[in-house]
């Protein structure tokens, strides 16, 4: 009797423990179903509209870089990276950069900025060209990016700003 006690206490204990698993998995499974499916950037053809140029001048031995908005369209929450995924100190953005350049971190600009039709942003980049950069915006809740680049050009600065 004692023998069938355990035993039944055994497969009810092993019963209770499936039963459990198995809502457990259910229930992961009606969550991940429900989730929203992560949609990539849209790519766009902005390229030509987001020339990047080198201004020639230096910041603490880097070059600094020019990309414009010349696509008639504001671009909003703008993100800039290299490549390599490291965000690049970005020094001014507007129709025009302000003198001198920023010399402290506090004094930068910090993404996500907004990109007005017209208007540069100037940010340090590699010493090393060509440069290839990735450029990341919203647009009515839908995330863009644009790849642009630059050819091998060599700065014609002559030192620090």
């Amino acid at each position: 009797m004692l023998k069938r006690l355990r035993r039944l206490a055994w497969l009810t204990a092993l019963s209770c423990a499936l039963v459990a698993l198995g809502g457990v998995w259910l229930s992961l499974s009606v969550q991940a179903g429900s989730e929203p499916v992560e949609t990539p950037c849209t790519a766009t053809p902005l390229t030509k509209y987001l020339p990047l140029s080198q201004t020639g001048e230096l910041w603490f031995g880097k070059p600094i870089y020019k990309v414009t908005n010349a696509s008639g369209r504001t671009l909003h929450h703008v993100t800039l990276s290299s490549f390599s995924g490291e965000l690049l100190p970005v020094l001014g953005v507007g129709v025009r950069h302000g003198s001198p350049w920023p010399t402290k971190a506090d004094e930068l600009v910090h993404a996500p900025l907004t990109l007005n039709a017209g208007a540069s942003m100037w940010f340090v980049g590699p010493k090393d060209p060509p440069i290839r950069l990735g450029l990341t915006w919203m647009n009515e809740d839908t995330p863009h990016f644009e790849i642009i680049e630059m050819g091998s050009t060599v700065p014609t600065a002559v030192g620090d700003s």
